[in-house]
């Protein structure tokens, strides 16, 4: 199969030609013990070798941060390139030919002139923060370093036409500038601006070190005028699909040891938090995690400590974000603030080590739940402490045996009820009235699996994800199948077009040996034409949803003939009565 036009057979080619023992210790100091070269590892701080390099399969893989893969993936990590950047990085070395087909050539080429225009647009900006002495002194009260400046490329916008001069005299025009979120267009007259003018500016990175967005912050409060202006999302930008800074982290665990990740909400958090010495920050652009960026943190570790601002708002980011972390299989620690500080006013007020102090006291994930519902009960009389402990034993109700225990004894001691109580109630196991936002939501049931248009969608979708990833933004999550099989294929693509690795649609065939399912996806034709294939995507896409909800209905309705409480009726009858409208 081939990807971006290029074979399989060309990429075994191409790694059988590139020595990766050679390739390997031009960075990392080797030596030989049996049949593998020994080292230690680049990608975290280790003195004991870990790192280990397999010449006869092409393969590396440091057993202490579980980092693998082939000479591709290590360029890819260690030069911080794209998947076709690294490939050709390695024919130059192998003195091979990078075949292309017309469309991808075009597709690579004005991706490569769209990022050569924000790097000139951000060098702009730099260029103008020595010229803007307001500027500096704002930096200067923030406590940033001129060294600290230069790392992040801050910058500033004076408006006007300066910015769109400088493209324009490199070549680059207005409807690219548009394209890339770099200048607005004046409704009154048709003129155009500067779309961050008058802020202070920061450069947002792929995980690659290209520049694909800016943030714009403004130096001083002005009424009506927003705090922070980012760009557009683009073809280069992606909010879902970015965290901020996490190019610097990469590079900075090849010096340093890194076993868990800080996430904070904005740019500015993590600047700061770089400045007091946390080189393992990252920012998910925006208040909501998302299932992409969780599972490019997987990639990088397995433990998170999410520390999103002291206030109300973030608080309520904070709980939206801990399942998703869960789900990516990440352990997941929860920092909070005091005083409704943010992570940059912690460190400016109250130094680095009152910030330490806070990560030392963060709560696992169910902990802190358990410790945030105490705020929705009077715990000063008997019915508040007995019902905070069923929403508690509903809280830990999909944790395994041995967890609940655990969990019994701190719900014990927060409500004076004891083990044998909260036993008693898990035994008969109704622990607590539902809410709204804990209604079923399980997947379909089996007896979906036999509907031939249904299946059909499914199948069409996957081979449209596989084929086609680029193509929408909007995809079916893996709860949406029913199929086992879909379902894995469907998180698989998620997590490449997350990770930015490249999607071969053959690989189903390793994720899933002797699937038959694998063979009908990829035997699924997609018909020709951007139209025809944009509204067959949205009637299977509907087709999709609309089985799903109607499996949901049947769910709840179930739960609906069941329970006697009035409450939790008009709570089932307002879900069924959404997705009513979603199935038709």
């Amino acid at each position: 199969m081939d990807f971006q036009g290029i074979s399989g057979a060309w990429l075994d080619e191409l790694k059988q030609k590139v020595d990766i023992v050679q390739l390997i210790s031009a960075s990392v100091a080797l030596s030989r013990k049996g049949n593998l070269w020994w080292g230690c590892c680049p990608f975290h701080h280790e003195k004991t070798p870990s790192f280990a390099v397999d010449e006869r399969k092409g393969y590396y893989r440091c057993y202490g941060c579980h980092e693998g893969g082939d000479i591709i993936s290590w360029v890819q990590k260690t030069e911080s390139l794209e998947f076709m950047d690294a490939v050709k990085y390695l024919a130059k070395i192998a003195g091979m030919k990078v075949p292309e087909t017309q469309r991808d050539a075009k597709a690579v080429a004005r991706r490569e002139r769209l990022l050569g225009m924000m790097k000139l647009a951000a060098r702009h900006y730099y260029e103008n923060l020595g010229k803007n002495p307001r500027a500096q002194e704002y930096l200067r009260s923030r406590g940033l370093s001129e060294g600290l400046v230069r790392h992040f490329g801050l910058g500033y916008s004076q408006g006007g036409q300066a910015l769109i001069k400088t493209l324009s005299d490199a070549g680059y025009s207005l409807k690219e500038m548009q394209d890339c979120s770099l200048i607005g267009t004046n409704s009154e007259d048709g003129t155009h601006y500067d779309f961050l003018a008058n802020r202070l500016i920061v450069p947002v990175f792929d995980a690659y070190g290209n520049v694909v967005a800016f943030g714009g912050r403004i130096l001083e409060k002005r009424e009506g005028v927003a705090k922070y202006k980012n760009s557009r999302e683009t073809e280069l930008f992606q909010k879902s699909r970015t965290l901020y800074g996490l190019n610097f982290v990469k590079k900075y665990r090849m010096q340093h040891k890194v076993d868990a990740l800080i996430v904070v909400e904005g740019y500015m958090d993590t600047i700061a938090l770089w400045e007091a010495g946390f080189g393992n920050v990252v920012a998910s652009m925006g208040t909501a995690l998302t299932d992409q960026q969780a599972a490019m943190m997987k990639r990088v570790v397995d433990k998170v400590y999410i520390c999103y601002d002291g206030d109300a708002a973030g608080q309520t980011s904070t709980m939206r974000g801990l399942e998703i972390l869960k789900k990516a299989g990440l352990e997941v620690r929860v920092v909070s603030l005091p005083d409704g500080l943010d992570p940059d006013e912690m460190i400016r007020r109250r130094g680095k080590d009152a910030y330490v102090q806070c990560l030392r006291e963060a709560l696992p994930l169910y902990e802190h739940k358990i410790a945030k519902a105490a705020a929705e009960f009077d715990l000063a009389s008997a019915d508040g402490r007995s019902n905070y402990a069923k929403k508690c034993l509903l809280i830990i109700a999909d944790l395994d045996p041995v967890e609940q225990e655990a969990y019994m004894g701190l719900i014990s001691e927060r409500t004076a009820i004891s083990v044998g109580s909260l036993r008693q109630l898990v035994k008969r196991g109704k622990p607590v009235e539902k809410t709204q936002q804990e209604a079923p939501t399980s997947s379909a049931p089996p007896k979906l699996k036999g509907r031939p248009d249904y299946v059909k969608a499914c199948r069409w979708i996957l081979n449209l994800m596989l084929v086609e990833p680029g193509y929408s933004e909007n995809w079916p999550t893996p709860d949406r199948y029913v199929n086992e099989s879909h379902r894995r294929m469907c998180a698989h693509v998620i997590e490449c077009m997350a990770t930015g690795a490249p999607i071969v649609p053959s690989d189903i065939y390793r994720l899933l040996p002797d699937e038959p399912e694998c063979g009908a996806v990829l035997s699924v034709e997609l018909p020709e034409g951007k139209e025809e294939l944009a509204r067959l995507f949205a009637d299977q896409r509907a087709c999709i949803d609309r089985y799903w909800a109607a499996a949901q209905i049947e769910e709840l309705k179930a739960a609906l003939a069941e329970t006697q409480d009035e409450n939790e009726k008009r709570m089932l009858l307002t879900q069924i009565s959404r997705l009513m409208r979603m199935s038709k």
